[in-house]
């Protein structure tokens, strides 16, 4: 995973990155389990994100990590609505219940 940090997070108009492991102990109908590592990036703009597909570092991870899975999938979306989540307020709520 170090791998994806160093070569995939702070690209030019990237506003997000989280990288994780699979939460293997999730397993129902919907989950997809043929995954192991999951990354977001959320980029500023749509050309932030194509000058991305094309950055030499970008282009160097996916030399450099080839072999190292037996798939790789890609899930582009857009951002239609983004709310802000109350972080301090969920903490207290749940505390409460405790």
């Amino acid at each position: 995973m170090q791998l994806c940090v160093e070569y995939l997070s702070e690209h030019k108009g990237q506003v997000h990155f989280s990288l994780g492991a699979r939460a293997t102990e999730m397993v129902r109908e919907v989950n997809n389990l043929v995954f192991d590592v999951a990354m977001n990036m959320i980029f500023e703009s749509i050309e932030d994100y194509l000058n991305y597909q094309h950055d030499p570092r970008h282009l160097e991870f996916i030399t450099m990590s080839a072999g190292m899975s037996s798939t790789r999938s890609v899930f582009d979306s857009y951002i239609e609505d983004e709310l802000p989540v109350k972080v301090a307020a969920k903490k207290a709520s749940s505390t409460k219940h405790k």
